[in-house]
């Protein structure tokens, strides 16, 4: 159950370390009893830091998020901020099945559907599959407006899978995805 905090390319004090070890851990510890293992890493980025946040939970899920500020612990209070707002929502979900445990699947649904990162709307469920993970319906009106471009901008901008977002030129809903050669693959749904 350790937490490793690091710096890139710069030296991070005692106060920095201890303070990012000790609210990721208290932020883990409010959401999930499970066991888990994690890493920090605060790098100067331009004019600010960029702080990387993984958690690593001992059944397999692993959680991802950044935080960026001007100060290095401001961006360390934003990425602690996220890991609990995906624990929150981890949480939340769990209790509305009934289900206490802690597995993978519930963690399918933890990142933001969206570039702009506001999900004003609780996740619809539409089925349950036999493996126990859930078919979850995202709202499609909530979809930032972009043009083609813009949207690749915004997708580059994100840690997300995909970008599901209105095309301003078409007024149609489009999905952006990374292909495995590296290109973009956009799909004009309608």
């Amino acid at each position: 159950m350790g937490i490793r905090v690091s710096g890139k390319n710069m030296d991070l004090g005692d106060v920095l370390r201890g303070q990012a070890e000790t609210r990721l851990n208290e932020a883990v510890r409010k959401y999930v009893d499970a066991g888990y293992s994690g890493h920090v890493t605060v790098a100067k980025d331009g004019i600010g830091f960029k702080t990387e946040c993984a958690v690593h939970f001992d059944h397999g899920p692993v959680m991802h998020v950044t935080g960026e500020a001007t100060d290095a612990y401001q961006s360390v209070g934003i990425a602690v901020e996220r890991i609990a707002k995906q624990l929150r929502r981890f949480k939340r979900k769990r209790d509305r099945h009934g289900d206490n445990r802690l597995v993978a699947d519930d963690f399918a649904g933890a990142r933001e559907p969206f570039v702009n990162g506001h999900d004003e709307h609780d996740d619809d469920i539409i089925e349950m599959t036999g493996g126990g993970s859930a078919i979850i319906a995202e709202p499609v009106a909530a979809a930032p407006r972009h043009s083609t471009t813009t949207a690749v901008a915004a997708f580059d901008k994100s840690d997300a899978p995909v970008l599901v977002f209105r095309n301003t030129g078409t007024d149609r809903i489009n999905v952006l995805y990374r292909r495995k050669d590296g290109h973009y693959g956009w799909v004009d749904i309608g």
